[in-house]
């Protein structure tokens, strides 16, 4: 059984597997703990093969972790290719944009950096 951490947070889940474990409480963090319009938030994204992103930038420096999958990261400069576990930090306002290459989707999140 995993439980959150959080303080006041009763959040617990059963998973058949550790991965499904991490899983089920990294989208419970995105979904229940984060908050979209908050520059330290935690943002989860899923990209279907071929899917592309929007091209954007932040205020604030960003870290990708691709948590399943392949994802190509594009900036002004340069692609960057990226699999499970790999992460990526995104500087303050360099536009970027993400596609993936893959057969299979793409989970990840991204967060602020910290000290951004």
């Amino acid at each position: 059984m995993n439980r959150c951490p959080q303080p006041g947070c009763s959040w617990q889940a059963l998973a058949a597997s550790a991965d499904g474990a991490r899983t089920a409480y990294l989208e419970h963090v995105v979904t229940d703990h984060a908050g979209a319009d908050d520059p330290d938030s935690v943002d989860w994204f899923e990209r279907s093969p071929g899917e592309t992103s929007e091209r954007r930038s932040h205020d604030h420096e960003r870290v990708v972790i691709v948590l399943e999958g392949d994802l190509v990261l594009h900036t002004e400069d340069d692609s960057i290719e990226l699999s499970t576990s790999d992460s990526m930090l995104i500087e303050a306002g360099e536009p970027y944009h993400s596609e993936n290459p893959g057969e299979h989707p793409c989970l990840g999140i991204t967060a602020a950096a910290q000290g951004s």
